[in-house]
């Protein structure tokens, strides 16, 4: 210990961002890892900007092969289908589809879609549902 100040001031900022941390159930593996890739990103980071002469430069670096674009685009979407607002979207979108398929399909008489064929149809044809067979992985 050197009696100073400044430790103690240290030791409570990095207690309370520990507590929450932990309140709000942060996971420690990403913290440890963005701690440690830290200095790797930084310098390579830095070496690039010499190379290239600006930070800019280096983004249309990238924008010059096809290759390094589809990546880059397969980067940022994503990126973008992680967030909690895509999901949402995704989630709606899906429910007006339902709804929209559910009251706008016509009844096709003489056929009866059974997922599983479990059930007999009375002297109706069977029609297997090709996307509920799908979606529990048996097609």
């Amino acid at each position: 210990m050197r009696n100073n100040v400044n430790d103690i001031v240290w030791m409570f900022g990095f207690g309370l961002l520990g507590y929450i941390l932990k309140r709000f159930d942060y996971p420690i593996a990403p913290i440890i890892l963005g701690l440690i890739l830290s200095t790797l990103f930084e310098s390579n980071f830095r070496r690039a900007v010499m190379l290239e002469g600006s930070i800019p430069a280096i983004f249309t670096g990238i924008l010059q092969s096809p290759t390094s674009i589809f990546l880059f685009a397969l980067i940022i979407f994503l990126m973008i289908t992680q967030t909690g607002m895509y999901k949402n979207w995704r989630k709606k979108l899906g429910a007006k589809l339902e709804e929209r398929r559910g009251a706008t399909r016509p009844a096709l008489p003489g056929i009866c879609q059974r997922i599983f064929f479990r059930e007999k149809c009375k002297g109706q044809m069977m029609l297997p549902n090709l996307p509920g067979l799908v979606s529990k992985g048996l097609v």
